[in-house]
């Protein structure tokens, strides 16, 4: 029971782009737990609701569900800048303009059931910093929704899909003994995180060893990875397209492997080289930099946000590791990019049979 909704409107506000909250609207006064506004906490399954109290202050309340009972009161006061809403965990469940999606949604495919585990895996009890404690760092907020799915080679029997919360993560899925090499289980995870933390704009992440276009995402319990062509398939079944395809993997820079994907994302983001890990210490993407630029700026554009995630790679390994080749590929340029290695080949392929190597290269050059 909420005596005082009898009292005080029910209202509901908006976050602007200037990072601001605008009091809009009552809903009613008095209404039931059936004529509820429709939102959701972007932890799952939880529902919210949002009214002005006696200092018209605006106030959230969580459901709880098994006790059927609302909770405390947690204040938002008019005018707050999003630095003090990182914490809060409301978003629109059907989107609207007066209730919008969360802006992104930034999901991790930890693929760690192999030797990278302790820098890719969840809450792992060794001296390497982890994916889940960078990621944890910062947390997911009401405009960022981060969603990762953690399959660890000591933990394989236990992997999870978790959403994650600053200082903490929710489970929101057990899995089990899941195959990550299978571009099933990809296909699949990205389907569940579509459905549940929907967002206007996303981004994948595949955490794993990379070996261009062999494949990425090795399972050593099952055996497999998952290949360009099903990669493909992967992304294909899902039916989405990213903004952001990124590989947090070794040597997956290559036109091959952007080829696959270049109708399923606008950016793709990978190291043409080997990506760096050390004992005792982090490894491969800096996940809480990123996150925090993704946190911090949620309205820059993709491409700005595609390119900071070059810029922190760089900044966290530079002067730690000399061989540095994280890279950001505009997927709207590939077509000139496959044009003129189709070209290349051509060249190559008719003048086989030539036997002077600078005739081939004068071809080529006036070409």
């Amino acid at each position: 029971e909420m005596p005082f909704w009898d009292i005080y409107p029910v209202k509901w506000s908006i976050e602007n782009k200037t990072n601001h909250w605008n009091n809009k609207g009552s809903i009613s006064t008095g209404f039931s737990l059936f004529e509820r506004p429709a939102l959701a906490s972007l932890a799952h399954n939880k529902t919210i609701t949002l009214f002005s109290d006696i200092s018209n202050n605006l106030v959230w309340k969580e459901y709880d569900i098994n006790t059927q009972t609302w909770g405390a009161d947690s204040s938002l006061k008019p005018g707050f800048t999003i630095e003090g809403a990182l914490n809060i965990e409301i978003a629109s469940k059907y989107g609207s303009p007066k209730l919008p999606y969360p802006e992104w949604q930034l999901a991790f495919y930890q693929a760690s059931d192999h030797n990278l585990w302790r820098w890719e895996g969840l809450d792992e009890a060794t001296a390497e910093i982890d994916a889940s404690e960078e990621l944890k760092n910062v947390g997911s907020t009401n405009l960022v929704s981060a969603i990762a799915l953690f399959d660890s080679q000591p933990k394989h029997l236990n992997s999870i899909i978790a959403y994650m919360k600053k200082n903490a993560h929710t489970n929101i899925k057990k899995l089990g003994n899941v195959d990550t090499g299978s571009h099933v289980t990809l296909a699949n995870f990205i389907a569940f995180a579509h459905e549940q933390y929907p967002s206007r704009r996303h981004m994948i992440v595949l955490s794993n060893h990379g070996n261009s276009f062999q494949g990425v995402c090795w399972d050593n319990h099952a055996g497999t990875f998952i290949n360009v062509t099903d990669l493909r398939n992967a992304l294909t079944s899902a039916g989405k397209k990213f903004d952001i395809l990124g590989y947090n993997a070794c040597m997956m820079a290559s036109a091959e492997v952007a080829y696959q994907i270049r109708n399923f994302t606008d950016y793709m983001v990978a190291s043409e080289e080997t990506e760096i890990g050390i004992a005792g210490q982090d490894g491969g993407w800096p996940f809480n930099s990123i996150l925090h630029a993704f946190v911090k700026k949620p309205f820059n554009s993709t491409r700005n946000l595609a390119r900071d995630i070059v810029e922190k790679y760089e900044a966290n390994w530079q002067g730690r590791y000399a061989k540095r080749t994280m890279s950001t590929l505009d997927m709207s340029k590939l077509p000139g990019i496959i044009n003129s290695i189709d070209n290349f080949a051509n060249i190559v392929l008719s003048n086989n049979n030539k036997t002077d190597k600078t005739e081939i290269l004068r071809s080529i050059i006036l070409t």
